[in-house]
């Protein structure tokens, strides 16, 4: 319930747009109430009134009916109207608010989840959240303000019947949700989490099926699918057999509202104290004030999915950033084009991923550290080649750099600050990066290509297509850059997929350009020929270029050799102390 109350700030925004659907939902719940009371006495009035033969005034009353039919017509339309736009106000509002939470997670906060379960939090969760509002929130309120204007109006009639009203609503209203609620705790987390994690499998089946097939695991992975589907039906019976039940019990209370009423009643009938149609009103008024509280039974079933829901929400929202998130300055010398040309110097750099935070670094056994004591200078203009085995630690160089995980020890500095005292966004700001895994949008090559870049005229693309060897492939394709890559970029090869991202690092213009592995899958012609054009279409950018290859190294100023997060050997490409590193391993730079 907890979590579900932290939602309430999300409706500040739209604070006006909830009252008035409130009122109106209030509104409309009197004219229906109204409506039928009004409506019982005008019918059994009117009886008597032709059994006896006795003259009435029915304009007034009928007046009234059509009256009440009109408001509660209008006043329903309005209602659904006005809630269910603020409903998607919010729901708006809260996949924003969601997002930017998230954002500052990516990529070390959201790696242990998997990537089904995040879209169902982005989108099942919110959708269960539409509840909270219109069918949890408007009823509760609503529900409050008719029982006290109920049992105010039948305490003008009799303060007995009143209390009769008052009771019964109580044990519909707050008794039998808060036993429904209790109940659907548990199921309604059940159903939540089993959903979730069909929906995780189902996406997960979805996206490799094509391994799963090569693989000859289809079928094993359909029973799992198959286990979580049964398990989910398990849970929604349970559910649904509380609903059976909260709808018995609730109508169990209003039928005996009715006869309690009127049996209390009667005496003052048979005395002569209240009349014939004053009692049927009386009584269709004791079931028509269930009205307002029918929904919070259907609340307290829906209760433990929205609290479920609301937890993982907030399980995300809770979450702390890998990397302290620091607030961008907007004037001031935190600006990127302050630091445009600045040098990157990194000192006794230690880093490990996932730190426990009751173990002192200082402690640490030996080799526990990703990279341990890394001294690495990049000049602007400086072309650097970071070299050495698989799991040498380069790539963690790329993620210390642009702020993705946070470094335990040592000094990596921007023009002279501490990298930690940059926000994010300014940090990586200063970094154009080609990714060992790269990742394409699903959209056509064009838009994947211009994403981030400073200029989208066709020269400069083609011009930079042609720096990543990748201007052939894209002309040779049927639609050239209007062509669709398929979701992740399936309709590409590896290949193709890394040299249009190596095109769009090129095009993003930033003062450093990382590439991570760009040569990895071509032949050495290839690859050379791909570095000298990359040199060549950005001559004043630093550049780092990562690598277990040694393809194109005779281009770069500098060589430094990582073994186990150490630096062992730097310098010239034809230093001695590089050449002997190599010479060692058997590999001779070209």
């Amino acid at each position: 319930m907890k979590q579900l109350l932290r939602l309430l700030p999300l409706l500040r925004p739209h604070l006006r747009w909830v009252l008035l659907g409130i009122f109106l939902a209030f509104l409309t719940v009197l004219a229906n109430v109204g409506l039928l009371a009004l409506s019982s006495w005008f019918i059994t009035t009117m009886a008597i009134a032709g059994l006896a033969g006795a003259a009435i005034n029915y304009t007034l009353p009928a007046a009234g009916v059509r009256a009440l039919a009109l408001l509660r017509t209008g006043g329903r339309y309005a209602e659904r109207l006005v809630n269910h736009n603020a409903t998607l106000k919010v729901l708006s509002q809260l996949r924003i608010w969601l997002y930017s939470r998230m954002e500052p997670l990516a990529p070390a906060g959201l790696s242990g989840y998997r990537g089904g379960d995040l879209l169902s939090r982005l989108r099942a969760d919110v959708d269960t959240l539409d509840d909270f509002y219109v069918r949890a929130l408007v009823p509760a309120v609503v529900a409050i303000l008719s029982v006290a204007g109920f049992v105010l109006f039948l305490l003008l009639y009799n303060p007995w019947i009143a209390l009769v009203d008052l009771l019964f609503l109580a044990a519909a209203g707050v008794v039998l949700p808060a036993a429904i609620a209790a109940a659907a705790s548990r199921a309604g987390r059940g159903v939540v989490e089993s959903a979730s994690a069909l929906r995780a499998a189902l996406v997960e089946h979805t996206e490799g099926l094509g391994e799963l097939v090569a693989l000859l695991a289809v079928g094993e992975h359909e029973e799992r699918i198959a286990e979580l589907s049964a398990r989910h039906d398990r849970e929604q019976r349970r559910m649904n057999w509380l609903w059976a039940t909260s709808d018995a019990a609730l109508l169990i209370c209003i039928t005996m509202a009715m006869w309690t009423g009127l049996v209390v009643a009667a005496p003052f009938l048979f005395s002569g104290r209240m009349d014939g149609p004053t009692l049927a009103m009386i009584l269709v008024f004791l079931i028509g004030s269930f009205e307002p509280v029918m929904p919070l039974t259907e609340v307290a079933r829906r209760l433990g999915e929205m609290a479920a829901a609301a937890g993982r929400l907030f399980e995300l929202v809770d979450a702390q950033p890998a990397v302290a998130r620091l607030e961008t300055v907007r004037d001031g010398g935190n600006r990127p084009e302050d630091t445009a040309g600045a040098d990157i110097v990194i000192r006794g750099l230690r880093f490990r991923y996932e730190l426990p935070a009751t173990v002192p670094p200082a402690t640490l056994p030996p080799g526990s550290w990703v990279l341990d004591g890394v001294d690495l200078d990049l000049p602007q203009g400086r072309r650097t080649a970071l070299i050495g085995p698989t799991g040498a630690g380069k790539s963690s160089i790329t993620n210390v750099l642009l702020r993705f995980w946070e470094y335990q020890a040592g000094s990596v500095t921007l023009a002279g600050r501490e990298l930690r005292d940059y926000p994010g966004e300014q940090a990586r700001a200063l970094f154009s990066l080609a990714p060992q895994l790269p990742h394409l949008f699903h959209t056509t090559i064009w838009e994947n290509l211009v994403l981030g870049a400073e200029a989208v005229d066709i020269d400069r693309i083609e011009a930079a297509l042609e720096a990543a060897q990748a201007l052939g492939v894209v002309r040779a394709l049927p639609e050239g850059l209007d062509t669709g890559v398929g979701e992740a970029g399936r309709m590409l090869s590896a290949g193709q997929a890394r040299r249009i991202t190596i095109a769009r690092a090129l095009l993003k213009g930033s003062p450093v350009l990382i590439l991570d592995e760009p040569t990895e899958g071509l032949d050495g012609p290839t690859a050379e020929r791909m570095l000298r054009s990359i040199f060549t279409f950005a001559p004043e950018r630093s550049i780092l270029l990562i690598t277990h290859l040694l393809f194109g190294l005779a281009e770069v100023d500098e060589i430094i050799a990582l073994e186990k997060g150490a630096v062992r050997a730097s310098g010239y490409p034809d230093s001695p102390a590089v050449s002997d590193y190599l010479r060692t391993r058997g590999t001779m730079l070209p």
